[in-house]
């Protein structure tokens, strides 16, 4: 409900000779869709490359430790006991 309120007052505003709502909602959503979009998709490509690297390091994390010579109670914590 919020967010119709915002968009029939976003519209509101940016076209202030628009009589009629559908025309409002219509000429505010061709405006920002391109924004929604861009915000869409660069938050699609910054969840990808997260889950990407999550699952190197969960998959490959040991390899990884034994090729840079890290120690286990470096890599794990003093805590751990393997």
């Amino acid at each position: 409900m919020i967010t119709i309120g915002g968009v029939y007052y976003l519209s509101k505003v940016i076209f202030p000779e628009a009589e009629d709502l559908e025309t409002r909602l219509i000429g505010s959503l061709a405006e920002f869709l391109p924004l929604f979009s861009i915000f869409g998709s660069l938050i699609f490509l910054y969840l990808n490359n997260v889950a990407i690297r999550n699952y190197y390091l969960l998959i490959y994390s040991e390899e990884y430790r034994k090729k840079f010579g890290i120690a286990e109670a470096d890599w794990y914590g003093e805590k751990y006991k393997g």
